[in-house]
């Protein structure tokens, strides 16, 4: 829509939406956790049963996008660097082109060792920041490619690498380590909405999606499969078919001078808090070994994802009076380098695992972690081991 339309919308188009899609007809409900199946049955029918149904909706199954050719816009707004878009109509949901599409945004943007990161920010540091993203909805999708500049750099220069990435991958598939660890990170991500049952994209939200737009919530035990078969040539394909000429580019543009807000808020008053739950807290195993090191140990079934975590009992209290901040400084470097791997190298292998590798420094201690699957844990354990051990601060 357009502001054009919320303006000409009355309240009688208001009500009318409503009465139209907002009925348990057109409604789905998840429950996921702890509870009775029978009583959260005779509940939902006590409050819900009586709710009559909506009327019938004609559906469209997809949209074909009218774009043809390039719109070039350009917008000021109070931002401090400028940021490219470049978006491109792709695929809705379930489409077979939608996990070759998902798997080319991994490839081009997703972690620090993917192409656009590792030319734009790393390489030629012209960047500030790159994200990738295949955007499939119900009945159409968008590709889209975000470019925030560095300070000094233009919208131009970016756009420049891009456009040599873009024709490169549609000239010659990605390797194969690049399609492994593109599905490495999307089943990672997968198995770690699931840990949680609600909240956004948590179990009970995709339940509801799968059982809204694949017509069976069963499909969230099996949609990985469709990822885990995509070949290099289907991603080079799916660039050829998606990214062409048709396609819309939005430079955003520092205005010359930003105003604060004239919107005030009482923050004397604070917000209301709900009754605490109950929740008990499993018990860790310890164990000590010989050269004093501590382990806990807390076993938790159901996902497979293993985290580990090292805490290092000397935080910024401990930073020497001529040097304030060396233990964050310290934290930020230690995945910089090690004897044996660069920094980017520490970044491939993390990203190729589908593992969260960080370090972090804090009043008291600073920690090392790492969180990956449970076929990678020996192998991400390495990798943070190699950190901890033999950093070179480079």
């Amino acid at each position: 829509g357009s502001q054009e339309d919320l303006d000409s919308a009355s309240l009688d188009d208001v009500k009318d939406f409503f009465r139209r899609f907002y009925s348990p007809s057109n409604a789905s409900l998840s429950i996921a956790g702890d509870f009775d199946s029978d009583q959260a049955r005779r509940l939902v029918e006590l409050y819900f049963g009586e709710v009559p149904p909506g009327p019938p909706i004609d559906r469209v199954a997809r949209l074909e996008s009218g774009l043809r050719g390039e719109t070039s816009i350009t917008v000021r707004d109070k931002v401090q660097l400028p940021r490219l878009y470049l978006v491109w109509p792709a695929c809705p949901m379930f489409d077979p082109q939608e996990a070759p599409l998902d798997l080319l945004a991994a490839v081009l943007g997703d972690g620090k060792s993917s192409r656009l990161h590792r030319s734009l920010v790393y390489e030629k540091q012209i960047a500030r920041e790159v994200s990738v993203y295949s955007d499939s909805q119900e009945i159409a999708g968008e590709f889209r490619i975000q470019v925030t500049a560095s300070p000094g750099h233009t919208l131009e220069e970016s756009q420049e690498v891009v456009e040599e990435e873009l024709a490169r991958i549609r000239r010659e598939p990605p390797t194969e380590e690049e399609v492994s660890r593109a599905k490495n990170r999307i089943e990672s991500q997968h198995v770690r909405q699931l840990e949680r049952f609600g909240g956004f994209a948590g179990r009970a939200d995709q339940l509801n999606h799968f059982n809204v737009f694949a017509k069976d919530p069963g499909v969230i035990n099996t949609d990985l499969d469709r990822y885990m078969t995509v070949s290099a040539e289907e991603v080079t394909r799916a660039a050829q078919s998606f990214l062409s000429g048709d396609r819309v580019r939005m430079a955003v543009l520092p205005e010359s001078a930003a105003k604060p807000s004239t919107q005030s808020v009482d923050r004397s008053v604070m917000p209301k808090s709900s009754a605490p739950g109950q929740y008990g807290t499993p018990v860790a195993a310890r164990h000590r070994f010989q050269n004093g090191l501590s382990l806990l140990h807390v076993e938790k079934r159901g996902i497979p994802l293993v985290a580990v975590g090292m805490l290092l009992r000397s935080g910024a209290m401990k930073d020497p009076a001529d040097r304030p901040g060396l233990a964050h400084m310290t934290a930020a470097m230690l995945l910089e380098g090690t004897v044996t791997r660069s920094s980017q190298q520490i970044a491939e292998e993390t990203e190729f695992l589908g593992a969260h590798l960080d370090s972090t420094a804090a009043r008291e201690h600073v920690s090392l972690s790492v969180e990956t699957l449970t076929a990678n844990w020996r192998k991400a354990l390495g990798l943070m081991a190699d950190v901890a051990r033999n950093a070179t601060f480079p």
